[in-house]
């Protein structure tokens, strides 16, 4: 029900670590929908997690919100490639 959504995925020696929307996407569907974004941000994280493999691959979910993957590689500690 919310479009197009990037998530964001890091990986830490080649293991994914997390994965989460995109804060803008989120903010901006809250604000076309009349929600909170904290409601918003679980509602896509549940999807996320409920996810099928079409999903992970970039396809549409069961509830129509399309998930685009971003990928973060990330170094030990907290330092980031960017």
């Amino acid at each position: 029900p919310y479009g197009e959504v990037t998530v964001k995925r890091s990986f830490l020696k080649g293991k994914e670590v997390t994965c989460k929307p995109e804060f803008a996407d989120v903010k901006r569907i809250a604000n076309e929908k009349g929600l909170p974004v904290k409601e918003v941000y679980n509602q896509i994280m549940a999807q996320i997690i409920q996810g099928d493999s079409r999903q992970a691959a970039g396809g549409r979910n069961k509830a129509g919100t399309r998930i685009r993957t971003s990928n973060k590689q990330q170094a030990t500690g907290n330092n980031r490639k960017r």
